[in-house]
């Protein structure tokens, strides 16, 4: 069951949100970003005005539109709008690409038949995006010119398969 303040949805004892006037007020997608993360599975879940509003503004605006804000900036001041060349890789890089070779691979089985979570792939599409904010700040280190423009291209990699995953839901 899908809960509502601690009880059951009940039309009949007007003890429901309606996801119409919920859109009206929210983003659509940022509904269906958490109603994916909270939906019955195969446990009772709860929806809560208060963790919408928390998630949202961690997951979607703190996390993800200020990174994305943060990398079109950079690519803005330091390359022209253009996504550079990758330099050199350091182990940091290698272990973006391996989280992001896993992050892929894990939605992915999620979104088959035998395996459909949708609470999974967003809690995957969390620890992505922390993933992503370590590697953003790893780029503001002191680093060589080489190493920037791996950070970037990674980063823009990252945000094309982010897109790819989220896409769905």
């Amino acid at each position: 069951f899908y809960l509502f303040n601690k009880l059951k949805f009940s039309k009949s004892r007007s003890h429901t949100i309606l996801a119409k006037n919920m859109a009206n007020i929210y983003d659509t997608d940022a509904l269906r970003y958490f109603l994916s993360l909270t939906r019955p599975e195969t446990i009772e879940t709860e929806f809560c005005l208060t963790s919408f509003e928390q998630t949202v503004n961690n997951d979607l605006i703190k996390n993800l539109s200020e990174w994305i804000v943060d990398l079109a900036q950079c690519i803005n001041d330091l390359y022209d709008n253009k996504c550079p060349d990758g330099g050199e890789i350091t182990i940091e890089h290698q272990k973006f690409l391996f989280q992001l070779n896993t992050f892929i691979k894990t939605c992915s089985n999620f979104y088959q038949v035998d395996y459909f979570s949708p609470i999974n792939i967003v809690k995957n599409i969390q620890y992505f995006l922390s993933c992503c904010q370590t590697l953003k700040q790893s780029r503001h280190h002191d680093i060589t010119n080489a190493e920037h423009r791996t950070f970037i291209a990674l980063e823009l990699t990252a945000l094309k398969y982010f897109c790819m995953v989220c896409y769905p839901i």
